[in-house]
């Protein structure tokens, strides 16, 4: 069992967004690369002057949803925005619901050629890529609850991946540019068939769905035997009682109305497992062909994806689910103090082996910045004023009551993040 426990989630993370971003192979990039540099802030305007001599280029852009849908709108609102400040230089065919190769596959893809780009899992494959795959283990860093806990994991992870250079580099060293390190999936709960897990002895000698295999030893560590049921055989699994519970994310119990099969929901205010994490990847050579100025829009029009993935994708889509769980009756309910406990003394644990896997960076530091980063994300959360006093359940009425404006966190990740890792050859 779990002989590949990295694939465990994929196709939880087809149910949220993602960018994914491939060249067709119609026009190309003016003379190949290099170009005028466009300034930080540059406007509309002044990114159409700049791009006027660009021979057009038709990108084709594979997402793993529906037109539409929350998990694709923020694809669909950065590529209209790179289209309308290129002047309709740069254009996008886009292909839904995993048209041409599959997410899982994406790495490969890119390499062989099937694709330009595209949304991968780098952690699906840990001897190529170690340090993307131990993201999910450090995935729980953050504070949990439903909105300012989960702006901070999305804002941490995003930050983390741009500034520590191994996580790029690998991709580099497999001919890959990753515009987008890093998507996290937000807050992982425990979904149960029944009343919602809380106490050691609700856990104990359950079957419970891991979800990420960084998750395994925690729930050993609860008591309960880790399964690893295929996501598309979820429902049917918590239907059946094949089994009790599932990790999960509420994007994913959103899309795959696991709602209509579980009826016990656990969160918690000060604990949760480790998420999955998902990022685009375009062919080093493709991107390389990019006048510089084509380069440096794509990441200044980033704005408009983060914008729409955190309100929509990640805050909308939580919402939705609750909203969706409290329409069938769900139970909502924390852990106990007692399985808080082991879970805290389990993750800690499994941190302080972590170092020694760190592949071509310093494994202490590494892990020393991932939490300094995520308590840096923590503070500027509070000080924007997002609210920490939330609960689960009651998540849907907060937000529609409450719409959250992400603008000034956006802000702050372009001006301290994005900025700071723009194309600059």
């Amino acid at each position: 069992m779990f002989k590949n426990r990295r694939m465990l989630g994929i196709s939880a993370l087809l149910s949220v967004l993602v960018l994914l971003l491939s060249a067709c192979g119609s026009g190309s990039a003016g003379s190949g690369g290099g170009g005028e540099s466009v300034a930080v802030g540059a406007t509309k305007e002044q990114y159409t002057a700049a791009l006027a001599g660009m021979e057009p280029v038709t990108l084709s852009m594979q997402l793993p949803t529906s037109e539409g849908s929350q998990t694709s709108s923020p694809q669909e609102a950065w590529a209209k925005a790179v289209e309308e400040w290129s002047g309709g230089k740069i254009k996008f065919d886009i292909l839904y619901s995993g048209s041409r190769v599959p997410v899982y596959q994406m790495a490969n893809g890119i390499a062989d050629g099937l694709v330009d780009s595209g949304y991968v899992l780098l952690y699906t494959e840990p001897e190529r890529f170690p340090n993307n795959a131990l993201l999910t283990d450090l995935m729980f860093l953050n504070k949990t609850d439903p909105i300012a806990g989960q702006l901070q994991m999305a804002a941490t992870w995003i930050d983390f991946t741009y500034t520590e250079a191994s996580i790029r580099q690998e991709a580099a060293s497999q001919g890959m540019e990753l515009i987008i390190p890093s998507s996290p999936l937000g807050n992982t709960t425990f979904i149960c068939k029944d009343a919602p897990a809380s106490k050691l002895s609700d856990f104990r000698g359950k079957q419970i769905r891991a979800s990420s295999p960084a998750n395994v030893p925690i729930i050993e560590a609860l008591g309960a035997t880790a399964s690893d049921i295929p996501t598309q055989e979820l429902y049917q699994a918590l239907q059946r009682g094949t089994v009790d519970c599932a990790v999960t994310v509420p994007s994913l119990t959103l899309s795959m109305s696991l709602n209509e099969v579980a009826k016990g929901w656990t969160s918690d205010p000060s604990v949760m497992l480790s998420a999955s994490n998902g990022g685009v990847a375009v062919s080093s050579q493709k991107w390389d062909a990019l006048p510089l100025a084509a380069k440096q829009l794509m990441y200044d029009r980033l704005d408009a994806y983060y914008t729409a993935y955190l309100k929509t994708a990640l805050l909308g889509q939580f919402g939705t689910a609750v909203e969706q769980a409290n329409k069938r009756g769900m139970q909502f309910a924390p852990l106990a103090e007692d399985a808080r406990a082991k879970i805290t003394a389990e993750q800690e644990n499994q941190v302080s082996k972590l170092p020694a896997r760190v592949k071509n960076a310093d494994g202490n530091q590494f892990v020393a910045n991932a939490r300094q980063t995520s308590d840096k994300w923590g503070g500027i959360v509070g000080e924007l004023g997002y609210s920490n006093n939330v609960s689960w359940g009651e998540v849907d009425k907060y937000l529609a009551a409450n719409p959250v404006d992400v603008k000034p966190l956006v802000d702050r990740l372009t001006t301290e993040v994005l900025s700071k890792h723009r194309p600059s050859k």
